[in-house]
């Protein structure tokens, strides 16, 4: 006899019985598909400084699949692997493993940093030269290229074949482990710990303004450009826009292609209309034309990166009101407190009361 109460569990039931039974290919194919593509952030600073350097270490686990079974681990190591690598963050010496899988990853070159220098070998080994033709695109930040670095971008994209570039405005994400799986945003279990959203899908980026509300962050920039896309007057995707053709004129100015500097061009009759009166580039000139062909192609995003700090970490788990986020991280500051152990005495003193 089917009763209500049964009735009720088997649809609350999301288990799928009959996974077992399907096809190899299609089973194969689903674990496939669950597997996270996930962005490697390389960067000379600490991305969330907080009162200590005790903070999570930003090399990956492998996938949840591996964890299943047999045959959903076998398509994990298929396409990725576990690896030594230099920790560039941690201390001197240190070492971690890391799952890699360059056929799904992205590299997010944050900051100025002396490509290829500071960014650890063993990863340059793996997504920028091992398997140089694997790589579709690179992230780079805004802070980083500042278009005054932009010879170390032309750098990279040789080495890359010229993937496809993104040009990411970075905002870090304050969330304890458990309310970064309950947002959904960042993938199965949070396992995507940096997420790129097109500057125009006004729906995600509302999702996202939604959990960087929660400590009441700095986003001028996000929440202009939201109200902008209902006003395409409005300042912010001017901002977008202009840097775009920033870019675009920071790369013809390193890489020429035959094109004169203004003082080579000026008086000279064949040039006529190659610089406006501000000396810039006239992008309706035939030359420039031409050499614009070699621009990577590129698309302005942000990045929500979720902050690995343990210390922020262990402030949000316990924090009632996440908007005393950044006073409760200023009063540690002053009170000089920089271990875990300190934290949690002055958590549970203060806090969890």
């Amino acid at each position: 006899m089917v009763t209500s109460q049964t009735q009720s569990s088997t649809l609350n039931d999301t288990t799928f019985h009959f996974f077992p039974r399907l096809p190899t290919e299609i089973r194969l194919e689903i674990w496939r598909a669950s597997l996270p593509s996930r962005i490697i952030p390389i960067d000379s600073r600490r991305p969330c400084p907080g009162p200590s350097d005790d903070r999570i270490s930003i090399w990956q686990r492998p996938p949840s699949i591996a964890h299943v079974c047999q045959e959903a681990r076998g398509v994990a190591f298929g396409h990725g692997h576990l690896r030594w690598a230099e920790n560039a963050t941690g201390p001197v010496n240190r070492w971690a493993k890391t799952w890699i899988d360059p056929s799904r990853d992205l590299i997010f070159i944050d900051t100025v940093t002396d490509l290829p220098k500071a960014i650890p070998k063993d990863i340059l080994d793996d997504h920028l030269l091992a398997d140089a033709k694997q790589a579709k695109a690179v992230v780079i930040s805004w802070d980083y290229i500042n278009f005054q670095h932009i010879e170390h971008t032309a750098h990279l994209m040789d080495y890359l074949h010229s993937p496809f570039l993104y040009i990411a405005h970075k905002c870090i994400v304050h969330l304890s482990q458990q309310e970064a799986i309950d947002s959904g945003l960042f993938g199965c279990n949070a396992e995507e710990t940096a997420v790129l959203v097109d500057y125009k899908d006004k729906d995600r980026l509302l999702a996202f303004l939604g959990v960087c509300e929660l400590t009441n962050e700095g986003l001028f920039v996000l929440k202009e450009l939201i109200n902008s896309l209902d006003d395409p007057s409005e300042s912010q995707v001017g901002i977008f826009e202009y840097a775009q053709k920033d870019f675009v004129r920071a790369w013809l100015r390193l890489q020429r292609h035959g094109i004169p500097t203004f003082a080579q061009a000026k008086d000279n009759p064949a040039y006529e209309g190659l610089y406006d009166e501000f000396r810039y580039l006239n992008h309706d000139h035939s030359l420039v034309k031409i050499a614009k062909d070699s621009v990577p192609k590129h698309r302005p995003v942000f990045i929500f990166e979720l902050c690995q700090n343990a210390q922020h970490l262990l402030i949000m788990k316990h924090l009632p009101d996440k908007k005393n986020f950044n006073s409760v991280c200023n009063e540690l500051f002053l009170k000089q407190i920089y271990t875990a152990d300190q934290l949690r005495e002055h958590l549970s003193l203060n806090l969890l009361q």
